[in-house]
């Protein structure tokens, strides 16, 4: 009898960010479940999910092995080692089965492959550019839960809302809107300087080439980073500066998003982490402008499926050199 759910999506932020809306509404309909989430990092973005055990390796400056690359910016080896006995436990079990493979049973726990990868291993169906749909996510997400009903005669509930987007659950900003405040003259342009996970083409853009270029030419304008640049022209500040630090939670993001948020003009990027604006409040919330630096026609259709459906259209996409083009 399966009494356990173990979900896991070892990828990054962006990934993690797509099955959100889907896990949250599954843990809801199934709460007669045990259900936990193993990630890598990133278990912020899951905190608001109540009946969700989110297991991550424990912080630990004993570092002994990690497999993630780096954790928004830093590298985990100094934060963090695999000492959390559940996820070592959990790990051990998924690292012998394919990486790809959508699900398996083991003793009385199923574990469901959240990557959307997975995807590659269903012949046959049809799901419109699901790497750049969110929508089309959770369609998938319910047929691998009604597979698996199917094939183990079980009886999980799907979701009801497919068009739902995820929720990032709020994080205190009170420091940086007080500094808005006292600096009210001023517009504030929000810059997403962190750098890609997943091997995204990036070789075109220069993240402190580009900060410096706006600092220089928008000297009345706050230049506000995801994370400290190198540069330190007076014009230009960080959230850490507010204490809002990296961490393996990724709380950090959070916080990035509603800094965003209550920002001027934000520039995001071909990143995870600059995501979070594919929720259901970005749309009526803020109220400034939002540009998209890519050359990748994936993030032409990630803004577009998004902008179909939400019926608005706030995000403005321009290829890397067009940012030294444009005037505010």
């Amino acid at each position: 009898m399966i009494k356990k759910i173990i979900l896991y999506n070892l990828a990054h932020i962006g990934d993690q960010l797509f099955c959100k809306s889907f896990i949250k509404q599954f843990c809801e309909l199934n709460k007669n479940f045990d259900i936990s989430l193993l990630i890598n990092y990133n278990s912020f973005l899951f905190s608001d999910i109540k009946n969700l055990n989110v297991i991550t390796p424990s912080i630990d400056n004993n570092y002994t092995n990690i497999n993630i690359i780096n954790i928004n910016g830093i590298d985990p080896k100094i934060i963090t080692k695999y000492n959390n006995n559940d996820f070592i436990y959990h790990s051990n079990i998924i690292n012998k089965f394919d990486v790809k493979q959508n699900y398996f049973i083991n003793n009385d726990a199923i574990y469901i492959n959240y990557w959307i990868a997975t995807i590659h291993n269903i012949k046959d169906k049809n799901f419109s550019h699901i790497e750049a749909n969110i929508i089309e996510c959770n369609k998938y997400y319910n047929f691998i839960i009604d597979d698996i009903n199917k094939k183990y005669n079980l009886n999980f509930n799907l979701i009801n809302n497919i068009d739902e987007f995820p929720i990032i659950p709020y994080t205190n900003i009170d420091n940086f809107l007080n500094f808005r405040l006292k600096n009210h003259t001023k517009k504030i342009i929000f810059y997403y300087n962190y750098n890609p996970k997943s091997n995204q083409f990036f070789n075109n853009i220069n993240h402190e080439e580009n900060i410096k270029y706006l600092s220089n030419k928008y000297k009345d304008y706050i230049i506000c980073c995801a994370i400290k640049p190198i540069i330190t022209n007076n014009n230009i500040i960080s959230i850490d500066e507010f204490g809002y630090n990296i961490d393996i939670t990724c709380e950090n993001v959070a916080k990035s998003y509603y800094c965003a948020l209550n920002s001027d003009i934000v520039f995001i990027f071909d990143i995870g982490a600059c995501w979070y604006y594919l929720n259901d409040d970005f749309q009526e919330k803020f109220k400034g402008i939002y540009f998209h630096i890519t050359s990748n026609n994936y993030y032409y259709i990630l803004n577009n499926n998004y902008d179909n459906i939400t019926k608005k259209n706030k995000i403005i996409l321009l290829n890397p050199n067009d940012l030294y083009l444009i005037n505010f």
